[in-house]
């Protein structure tokens, strides 16, 4: 992961010099994306970004999209006044190597890079399309459902194929944003193809009255299908942004629990210490022949990573064992509040991927796919 440009003036220019100012109304932010770090100059059809939200003047939104398109009425991460929000984000690229950024409320923006899709390599970028919004004073999106919570005792199955640009045909996984909001409790949901059982996996985690985004690869079923599970009723909104082709560089995986650092949980596919990360002491895991990964020629992983139980304000960086921890991060947390966020991990030689935290925490990972190595 590079940092790829910062809005607040106390901090350094990344890979692009930004206008120091929030981003917000009337003030869009483009930023060139193509030829900078490590992002080649042409042949790129999409980014992965991790995109983090901070020194809010209000409750809203930001929004990623090709600056070729018009706003889209879709959200990559919801915000609060004085919580640093991140989110994983595939943004689409435009034919001139532009990403904008906008937000209905003045925000500071930071937005690292961990990695690019090659034009034709199996993955279709697309500007965001609203699926779907459970919410009953809200419009149906492009996929018309039911105007209720989402909970234990009522699974959201959506057909993804054929709506909102994505084929009706040879999807193998769909690239969605998923918001939790207006929720009855605390807890989680978890998201995966119809065709398996829910598996013991979380995509996002939710406490009430907030608004919480995640980036989720999402495999489908044969016939096109993907399921939503809460275990705590929630009404749930979905935007997709891509797709990717059968038999493309990405396989999509059932979500599976790699590691759980939580003494009073069960060991994942990878045993580990049942400590906190931070304070001197990273986690180093190896992913490769875990949890449906293959023990060769893989490039990098899509993770979801989680961090509950903290001792003070901090960050997690995912980055591959065989590099210093890079000036970037991939998830902000606070005490008391148990954050997710999607992660494409590179993977280093020997098939690890490393965690640091800048403050110590308790970390689950879930592993929901792996990309061929790029050669």
């Amino acid at each position: 992961p590079v940092r790829l440009f910062d809005t607040r003036p106390e901090k350094p220019q990344g890979e692009v010099s930004v206008t120091k100012a929030k981003v917000g109304g009337t003030r869009k932010l483009t930023v060139q994306v193509t030829g900078k770090g490590e992002i080649p100059p042409s042949g790129v059809a999409a980014v992965a970004l991790n995109v983090t939200s901070t020194q809010q003047d209000g409750n809203g939104y930001v929004t990623v999209y090709p600056c070729s398109a018009s706003v889209p009425g879709t959200s990559n991460l919801n915000f609060q006044p004085g919580v640093t929000v991140p989110n994983m984000v595939i943004a689409p690229v435009s034919a001139d190597g532009k990403v904008c950024f906008y937000a209905n409320t003045n925000t500071h923006l930071i937005a690292d890079v961990s990695g690019w899709f090659a034009m034709e390599v199996g993955f279709a970028a697309m500007t965001p399309v609203r699926l779907f919004d459970t919410r009953p004073e809200k419009p149906q999106g492009e996929v018309s459902v039911t105007k209720s919570k989402v909970g234990p005792s009522r699974t959201l199955s959506v057909k993804v194929t054929g709506k909102g640009g994505v084929p009706s045909s040879e999807v193998s996984a769909v690239a969605l944003n998923v918001t939790s909001t207006q929720q009855d409790g605390s807890g989680y949901v978890t998201v995966y193809p119809c065709s398996a059982t829910v598996p013991d996996a979380s995509n996002l985690n939710f406490q009430p009255g907030v608004s919480v985004p995640n980036m989720v690869i999402a495999p489908v079923s044969a016939d096109g299908r993907v399921c939503f599970y809460a275990n705590t009723n929630t009404h749930l909104i979905a935007d997709v942004s891509g797709w990717f082709v059968d038999g493309a560089e990405f396989t999509p995986l059932d979500p599976a629990r790699l590691v759980d650092t939580r003494p009073e949980k069960p060991q994942g596919e990878v045993t580990v210490s049942k400590r906190k990360v931070g304070g001197g002491y990273e986690l180093e895991i190896k992913v490769t022949g875990k949890g449906g990964v293959p023990t060769s020629d893989v490039g990098a992983v899509s993770l979801n990573v989680t961090s509950t139980q903290q001792d003070a304000n901090g960050y997690v960086t995912v980055y591959p064992c065989t590099d210093d921890v890079p000036d970037a991060s991939n998830l902000n947390f606070r005490p008391g509040v148990t954050v997710p966020n999607a992660v494409i991990a590179p993977v280093s030689a020997s098939g690890r991927v490393c965690f640091f935290a800048s403050s110590n925490t308790h970390l689950i990972v879930d592993v929901a796919g792996w990309f061929t190595r790029y050669l």
